[in-house]
């Protein structure tokens, strides 16, 4: 078995033998879009809090039109169509401020040409906002394009025992996969409440320089879920560590839920923060998070 990425489908994610599966009974999730209005609003929430937008800007999010509406409407851009009246001048003037070169998924990192995805440039290009110039800087040690050549050495391959079932190189993204963007209006907490109530534990964590989907809001759904589930906090709020450095903060339900932030950590984690969040899978499946963390320390 390989499991490098997901989903499968994805890179070199695929299974020859299925007696390497090991049936842990734990649900793992980061930075997961559990309802489409909370996430999405919570960005606005985010992009003032961290100084991305300005005090005016936030009170058109909260007045005029939200995030979540914002987002809503990309979903349906196509051609030359644009936002509604009411939310065109509130995203011009919310994606001029938040400024083409800042990464989203990571607002704290360094701006790179080919994380720039397609939907956030037809944003900036429907908004009549696009530098095109600015839009072609950027550094050029790219993860996705280091990954990619790394992966395709044969050397590496070897090492990792590859077999290129179904394809001809490794790739961060696959045709054999096609989503519906509007499934994400569909809320997924509803899911994870469906896996607690079949005892199977969880940790849901995000990464604090996500803008995409804030800590603000899963943080949020997830203390209301265990209200809704009557599990109260056995560990309370409070920071976990990782080499004597804060590496987040967590909170704990019952025996079976568990939340937590990686500090410094982008939308994909493990890539901008690998030991904390080795840390934070370590311990929550061998279920000794606050001793664990807390010895760390």
């Amino acid at each position: 078995m390989l499991s490098l990425d997901s989903p499968i489908g994805v890179g070199f994610s695929y299974t020859a033998n299925k007696s390497f599966y090991v049936n842990v009974n734990d649900e793992i999730t980061g930075n997961p879009l559990l309802e489409f209005d909370s996430d999405g609003n919570s960005k606005g929430d985010y992009l003032w809090s961290h100084g991305l937008i300005s005090d005016e800007s936030y009170d058109l999010l909260t007045t005029v039109c939200s995030f979540s509406q914002i987002m809503r409407e990309t979903l349906t851009l196509k051609g030359n169509t644009s936002f509604s009246p009411a939310c065109t001048p509130v995203a011009k003037q919310v994606f001029e401020e938040v400024n083409y070169l800042i990464d989203e998924y990571d607002v704290s990192g360094n701006f790179c040409n080919s994380t720039v995805n397609q939907s956030k440039t037809k944003i900036y290009k429907v908004l009549g906002i696009l530098d095109e110039k600015a839009a072609a800087q950027g550094y050029e040690d790219c993860s996705d394009k280091t990954a990619y050549n790394y992966f395709n050495r044969k050397d590496v391959q070897k090492a990792l025992h590859v077999r290129l079932v179904g394809v001809v190189e490794w790739r961060p993204c696959s045709k054999v996969l096609k989503y519906d963007r509007r499934e994400v209006l569909k809320p997924t907490i509803n899911i994870l409440g469906y896996l607690l109530r079949s005892g199977i534990r969880a940790l849901v964590y995000s990464g604090d320089q996500d803008s995409v989907i804030p800590f603000i809001s899963t943080r949020n759904l997830v203390a209301g879920l265990a209200k809704e589930l009557g599990l109260n906090a056995s560990k309370p709020y409070r920071a976990w560590f990782e080499r004597k450095q804060v590496g987040g903060w967590t909170k704990v339900y019952g025996n079976i839920l568990a939340y937590a932030t990686i500090r410094g950590a982008s939308h994909a984690a493990p890539s901008t923060q690998p030991a904390r969040s080795l840390l934070l899978l370590k311990s929550f499946l061998g279920n000794t998070s606050s001793r664990t963390m807390r010895s760390a320390a």
